[in-house]
């Protein structure tokens, strides 16, 4: 395959962009250019031939915890395109990135090249670079075979007070990230940079993309301070219209966040094991099985942890 036939999709920052482009090569493809979400990708396949080749490489960040990887990530950018190719890119040291990637359990390693290598790869013959018809077919076959909007959508929502971060920074990490084995890069927790908004990043425009294109999941977590807040009520709202009922999910923080003075017989209590134990319970369509004695074993770990507050 020659390369000065495909139009490649750089996921960068503005920049970074123009120095890395140095590092690929203008002249060795048909076109090259930068987005940094799904809308644009889409913008972009807008004006490309049914017949044009694409593929896409990600900056990778390696000194900034591999930022770029987990935004691409939560993107869903190859979640919706699934033909749409990709690697991994950076100028840094191949060992200290596996490393990174290893370390925040991201299992497509072999994706990754450094910058000098991307000609030669996308040069060889067996490796899958798409046109523009293919890509858009199989993401109509995808959009065919999904029952809802929400279907295969794994993103989880952490919507609370900044007031009450540290208890629910506590339930990522024992609940979720250990018992129920969800990656960090699924989990939206706005009370730290990583993997919540990145820094530079406009917060609403953020939390509007995460929402509609990745949320599968929203929980609110209870207490006077998220009642008061105007920014924790829109993200209520906005996620009452997007998500069926039994992935909508309120836990008050009784003791643990200020007064709590709402009633609602569908609210959890965070220091009820039962409860918490039935949110997978509930929703394992959208969770798969998971171990039910790892699971319960954290949760009491948990609620010892906020005993010990």
């Amino acid at each position: 395959m020659n390369s000065q036939h495909i139009n490649l999709l750089v996921f960068d920052e503005e920049d970074h962009f123009q120095s890395n482009k140095e590092f690929l090569g203008e002249s060795f493809f048909k076109s090259i250019s930068r987005v940094s979400s799904l809308k644009e990708v889409e913008q972009k396949l807008i004006n490309f031939n049914d017949n044009d080749l694409i593929f896409l490489i990600v900056h990778v960040f390696y000194t900034n915890e591999i930022k770029g990887i987990k935004k691409f990530k939560v993107s869903n950018i190859s979640e919706k395109y699934p033909k749409i190719g990709y690697l991994y890119v950076s100028d840094g040291p191949r060992d200290v990135i596996i490393e990174e990637m290893t370390k925040r359990e991201l299992y497509d390693i072999d994706k990754f090249r450094p910058y000098y290598q991307i000609k030669t790869e996308l040069s060889k013959d067996d490796f899958d670079v798409f046109t523009k018809k293919e890509i858009l077919k199989e993401q109509d076959i995808n959009t065919a075979n999904s029952n809802t909007s929400n279907k295969n959508k794994k993103g989880i929502f952490l919507s609370h007070s900044s007031k009450d971060k540290d208890v629910v920074e506590k339930f990522k990490e024992y609940v979720l990230r250990l018992g129920l084995e969800i990656p960090d890069i699924n989990i939206k927790f706005t009370s730290s940079e990583i993997p919540g908004i990145p820094a530079g990043i406009n917060i609403p425009k953020d939390l509007k993309d995460f929402i509609n294109n990745d949320m599968g999941l929203f929980i609110q977590f209870i207490s006077q301070d998220y009642l008061e807040s105007r920014t924790c009520l829109n993200e209520e709202g906005a996620a009452w219209c997007i998500l069926d009922d039994i992935n909508f999910i309120s836990i008050s923080l009784g003791k643990y966040g200020r007064a709590f003075t709402k009633e609602s017989n569908k609210t959890i209590s965070i220091d009820n094991k039962e409860q918490i134990q039935n949110i997978y319970e509930h929703r394992k369509s959208f969770f798969g099985e998971k171990n039910n004695v790892r699971l319960a074993n954290k949760i009491t770990e948990f609620i010892g942890k906020l005993a010990d507050n």
